[in-house]
């Protein structure tokens, strides 16, 4: 019989079977998949013991090799910051109620984010994208921060939903980066970011004003039908290569002062 009253007597939490499970493929350096157990929670904790429980590389960095946490709800969010994530990664359909971290982590390969929905902050600063990256359908909910963040390989934001301040500031877009259809409902700010190659931003709506001010357009330049209900602000930017405005609406006008246009 267990005694309340003993000082040396601390009640713990049960750890499930499935979690303990998925431990023991994450400390063997196995697939990071809960959903294959049957897994459709996990607890701020949960995630905390996850991240102390990985191996480790070289550089003494936390690593989750394959990552699937299609359809997992974290309740509390997640801190997946500094985390290097090999293999394929997928958070397809995943829900995170609470704020989220993902600041200065490395994905090494193809990372998919298509439908999730991140309903808290949010953040990616500073996060390297080697492969190609979805985002597609994905909601954001509050505010919502990729600023210098480094996309290698091509990226695809089509049909997301941005509610709050969304920032892009001096991120990087090595690849091709499609922000076609997308619906930013508050400021969003792209100042200082390069498109090295083609950008699209295809009939999408940025009701609440957005800037580029210093952006760099390598690549072609698509914001056809697009529409600015405040201003579009485009301040010492500049466009290398074909720029298409083709029926955008500018509901204040474009600043577009000090641009360099295409040559």
């Amino acid at each position: 019989m267990t005694n309340d009253t003993d000082p040396n007597h601390s009640e713990k939490p049960l750890i499930s079977d499935a979690f303990y499970r998925l431990l023991g493929r994450v400390r063997s350096g196995y697939a990071c998949d809960p959903e294959k157990l049957h897994i459709t929670e996990l607890s701020r904790e949960q995630v905390d013991t996850l991240r102390t429980s990985s191996v480790q590389n070289n550089q003494g960095k936390i690593v989750l090799h394959n990552a699937d946490f299609r359809n997992i709800t974290f309740p509390e969010g997640a801190d997946f910051s500094k985390v290097v994530f090999t293999g394929t990664s997928q958070f397809i359909g995943t829900i995170f109620q609470g704020p989220t971290d993902f600041s200065k982590s490395i994905f090494l390969h193809t990372a998919k984010f298509h439908k999730t929905s991140f309903q808290d902050t949010v953040s990616f600063a500073h996060t390297v994208f080697a492969e190609n990256t979805a985002f597609s359908h994905a909601e954001f909910h509050r505010k919502t921060g990729f600023g210098e963040t480094t996309f290698v390989g091509y990226i695809q934001f089509d049909k997301a939903i941005f509610h709050d301040v969304t920032w892009f500031g001096n991120a990087t877009f090595k690849g091709m980066a499609s922000f076609n259809e997308i619906i930013f409902h508050n400021f969003t700010g792209f100042a200082g970011a390069s498109f090295e190659r083609t950008a699209s931003f295809y009939k999408s709506k940025f009701t609440r004003g957005a800037r580029f001010d210093n952006a760099v357009f390598t690549g072609e330049t698509v914001f056809s039908r697009a529409r600015f209900t405040e201003d579009g602000v485009f301040i010492g930017s500049k466009f290398v290569h074909g720029t298409d405005f083709s029926s955008a609406k500018f509901a204040n006008g474009a600043k577009l002062v000090y641009v360099t246009p295409p040559s």
